[in-house]
């Protein structure tokens, strides 16, 4: 150990810096002068030379004078060498650590006063400590710097972006951002230490920002008071001056006053402590600094809640983090995704189940598909899709549907009134057309069972059966039964296709097939069916027969399914639609089998994904089911009204975002995932 005087201090401290080799550490309760910028200056040019020197400093930050001394001036030198700031507010140590072998240790703050000569500063004294007889010394002096830092300090650097503002919530909190590269959605932690060390994670749900000399808008109520006088305000509009004079006076206040400030809020998702992470039930202090949330912090929040069955979907917004939702919570309470064209729903949807089949190939995915989108996505992986494109078809699944073809095509007398004739034709009907898959449709054409129930059926007015050579009354005159049939038949299939009467059996076999298929993913292609009706129904004879399936399996043996239901308000509507042709009662037969689809699949391993462009047309019912909810850029306000009514807390606040959400970003909330997220879709553009 070597003593120094005042005369000596900053000569060995010039000695030391200039012969760095690896860092320098300096704790000063106040820093300011031509001596320490000299210090600084000779790290900056050892750096210059490509030498690695990192550069730690402690100040004190009790007061506002301890910044009145330690001036923005002394913040930019150690920027620019590159330095690391620790604030402590009890600091009162003064000594300078160097390549964590020589301490000079003294009571000389890092000032002109401090480090000059005994003539002209303060009376100081120190100590220098090197050397192997001063080893134990300058071990104990480096392990209280790292104290003093690391449980006594807080640090300054990006990581920090500013400080709460009164009055915290415990799911909701606003802070002073000094950081303006922080944007809406970024992910920042406010860390409360008391018993324990609380890390409170908060999403920036909004950012306000204002001109402390300008003026805040006096015709909104609840003025918060930050900005300039409104004195000012009304002293320049109520000149009787000409209009330009008043534009250039704002303009002149606002130049003289600019005072530039940002205040956000955040919405807090989670509380992390120790190793358990929960939802918040207590505010924690104003005052406490907020930090940007660290991709280390962030990653473990979302492992946390990885459930049972992980699928990584994305990353979220902002972040190199993966952004995961529980296919296990998805089986067991099904999802909705919704958003306009164009903004990333479909895609979204076909990475998931991309994902679902790399990750969880024990699932099977069964997509019903509207406009033929799928099969193309999913071509390299063949091997792996069943795609079965269904053709054309009337399939009437009961007495009535048929007899609607009948009233269509001009021959309503034959089944309507009391008469034996019109009895006949409709109990006969019913018999043969029934809404499951065991009908007489899987046998015989519908051509068939017309011609069979027609030709058959008594003359009207009689009371026993008549050949099909009889007349029966139509309009002003008699017609033959054939001739009748054959009417019928050819407006049917001009209207619908050549095939469209006789397809029956073939897609009774086609329904079979899907039912029967083992592969990962089903794709049913309803494209091609023109017939609204018949489109749900072969939809809903496939729901109801899977639940059917799935619930005759024994558990533990049964397939866990997920049916992806896209353009689902035309499956499920919450409105009739199309001049009655897609129903949203009891005889809309996908209607009924996704209603209990929504409450009864979970207990039979299967899960629903019920995508829209237009939740606020999707059966109620269903969609109170969809335990989770994706949404992307969402622009009718009906549309988002109805999603905010289904959404968690979190997630409703989100809500007011979907408008202006890019292509490929989402939101999902609901109990596929720890919390309500902001994320980038794997599904891209």
């Amino acid at each position: 150990m070597e003593l120094l005087t005042s005369d000596e201090i900053i000569t060995r401290i010039l000695e030391l810096v200039k012969n760095a080799e690896s860092n320098v550490k300096i704790a000063s309760a106040w820093i300011k002068g031509r001596y320490f910028e000299e210090v600084i200056d000779t790290i900056k040019k050892i750096k210059e030379k490509k030498k690695e020197l990192s550069l730690e400093i402690i100040l004190r930050a009790s007061e506002l004078r301890d910044m009145q001394i330690t001036d923005a001036k002394v913040f930019r030198k150690i920027k620019e060498a590159g330095g690391n700031i620790y604030l402590c507010e009890r600091l009162h140590a003064k000594f300078i650590l160097v390549d964590d072998c020589k301490l000079i240790l003294g009571s000389a703050n890092f000032t002109d006063s401090g480090l000059s000569d005994i003539k002209s500063g303060n009376i100081e004294a120190g100590a220098y400590y090197q050397g192997r007889e001063d080893e134990e010394n300058v071990k104990k002096m480096i392990d209280y710097f790292e104290e003093i830092k690391d449980k006594h300090s807080l640090m300054l650097g990006d990581a920090l972006v500013g400080f709460v503002l009164n009055s915290v919530k415990p799911r909701q909190f606003d802070f002073l951002l000094l950081d303006e590269e922080l944007p809406v959605l970024s992910y920042v932690e406010v860390i409360q230490e008391k018993k324990t060390k609380t890390r409170y994670i908060g999403r920036v749900s909004n950012i306000n920002a204002y001109d402390l000399g300008f003026f805040s808008n006096p015709f909104i109520e609840g003025d918060n008071g930050v900005a300039a006088s409104s004195q000012d305000f009304r002293k320049i509009l109520s000149q009787d001056s000409e209009i330009n004079w008043r534009k250039a006076a704002l303009f002149a206040y606002r130049s003289d006053n600019t005072a530039p400030l940002r205040i956000a809020r955040a919405e807090v998702v989670c509380v992390v402590q120790e190793n358990s992470v929960s939802m918040p039930e207590y505010p924690f202090d104003a005052g406490l600094p907020v930090y940007r949330a660290d991709r280390e912090t962030i990653s473990r929040v979302f492992s946390s809640g990885r459930g049972t069955m992980p699928v990584v979907i994305g990353k979220l917004k902002g972040t190199d983090v993966d952004a995961i939702v529980d296919l296990g919570e998805v089986l067991k309470r099904h999802m909705m995704v919704t958003g306009v064209t164009g903004a990333g729903k479909s895609h979204f949807v076909k990475a998931m189940i991309r994902a679902v089949l790399h990750e969880h190939p024990g699932v099977q995915v069964i997509v019903f598909d509207s406009h033929g989108e799928y099969a193309q996505e999913f071509e390299d992986i063949l091997d792996k899709v069943y795609h079965k494109v269904f053709e054309d078809v009337l399939l009437p699944l009961d007495g009535d549907e048929a007899k609607e073809l009948i009233i269509e095509s001009g021959f309503g007398t034959l089944v309507q009134g009391n008469s034996n004739e019109a009895n006949y034709i409709r109990s006969n009907l019913e018999k043969y057309i029934r809404p499951s898959l065991e009908t007489s449709l899987k046998e015989k054409p519908l051509e068939a069972i017309l011609q069979e129930v027609i030709m058959g059926a008594p003359q009207k007015g009689s009371s026993s059966k008549q050949s099909g050579k009889q007349k029966t009354e139509d309009g002003d005159g008699q017609v033959d039964r054939e001739v009748i049939v054959e009417q019928i038949i050819s407006h049917l299939k001009r209207i619908y296709g050549e095939r469209a009467l006789t397809q029956q059996p073939e897609t009774c076999r086609e329904i079979q097939s899907v039912l029967d298929s083992g592969k990962p993913l089903v794709i049913v292609d309803l494209s091609s069916v023109t017939n609204a009706k018949a489109r749900i129904n072969i939809a809903g004879l496939l729901l109801q027969e899977i639940l059917v399936k799935n619930r005759q399996s024994p558990e533990g043996e049964r397939r866990k399914r997920l049916l992806v239901i896209e353009e689902a308000q035309n499956f499920a509507p919450e409105k009739a639609y199309g001049g009655g042709e897609v129903s949203a009662g009891k005889d809309n037969l996908s209607l009924t089998a996704l209603q209990k689809l929504a409450t009864e699949g979970r207990k039979f391993d299967i899960g629903l994904v019920v995508v829209t462009q237009r939740p606020a047309q999707v059966s109620k019912y269903v969609l109170s089911q969809m335990n989770t909810q994706v949404v992307f850029r969402t622009i009718s306000k009906h549309n988002l009204d109805v999603l905010e009514g289904y959404m968690e807390h979190s997630g409703k606040e989100l809500v007011e975002l979907a408008p202006s959400l890019p292509t490929g970003v989402g939101i999902i909330s609901g109990v596929a995932v720890p919390f309500s997220i902001v994320f980038e879709s794997n599904g891209g553009n």
